[in-house]
């Protein structure tokens, strides 16, 4: 009778194990699966209707930001915590044919454009990964949209009607990178922990220099937990 919850807790375990294995290796498997897709790139074809197809790579030239800057922000929080935080803007091309949302860095539009255009005279080149918007950044877009719709035809003198369900992602590349490392740290961490449990390093975990190596584990431990987060909360 006393044996039973023992059991259950080791099924417990091992399910929980077997579920942080899987999300690793699903977080390495679309790291690497994206960064391979950069090879295929497919530039868009000026002075027509672009394509944006989800789930490959893709560039334009951008001539104006469409709001003077950032569109909208959008969080994500754990309990009210925030744990990231996605930039989108919302550009059109020379011929303001094709009006597009991007995902990049906060001070993206600083760097790139002076007053709604941009800064090198061909147009910015973006190049990006495209992926599904979420239903609630959408709406968010629609809705700066509809806000700003006279604007937008006073001055550029195009009509917004609203944005497609995939926006080009600027920090893919990044991002993949950051997955890859999510899938392998835990791979070096188990190992140097297989080593030390096996006397291999001649590490005492009683001893001073022991007791120092596994509290500043711990640490590394809890960063990389708030840093694999944030990751998860931007895919």
């Amino acid at each position: 009778m006393e044996e039973k919850p023992k059991k259950s807790g080791t099924v417990g375990a091992v399910l929980g194990i077997l579920f942080l294995v899987g999300l690793l290796g699903l977080l390495g498997y679309f790291g690497v699966s994206t960064l391979a897709k950069k090879s295929d790139l497919k530039p868009q074809p000026e002075k027509d209707i672009y394509y944006l197809e989800k789930g490959t790579w893709t560039s334009f030239r951008a001539k104006y930001s469409l709001n003077w800057g950032e569109t909208t922000t959008f969080k994500h929080s754990v309990n009210f915590i925030p744990t990231a935080y996605e930039h989108y803007f919302l550009v059109a091309d020379a011929s303001l044919t094709n009006y597009v949302l991007v995902r990049a860095d906060k001070n993206w539009y600083e760097k790139n454009f002076t007053q709604g255009v941009a800064n090198d005279p061909d147009g910015l080149l973006v190049e990006g990964y495209v992926r599904g918007s979420d239903s609630k950044v959408r709406d968010d877009i629609d809705e700066r949209i509809r806000n700003m719709r006279n604007e937008m035809l006073s001055t550029y003198g195009v009509i917004l009607t609203g944005v497609s369900k995939v926006y080009v992602d600027t920090i893919a590349t990044r991002f993949s990178i950051y997955e890859i490392f999510l899938c392998v740290a835990p791979l070096i961490g188990g190992f140097v922990f297989w080593l030390i449990s096996r006397g291999k390093l001649g590490l005492k975990v009683d001893s001073k220099f022991g007791k120092v190596f596994f509290g500043a584990l711990t640490v590394v431990a809890l960063a990389y937990l708030c840093f694999a987060v944030h990751v998860i909360s931007m895919l």
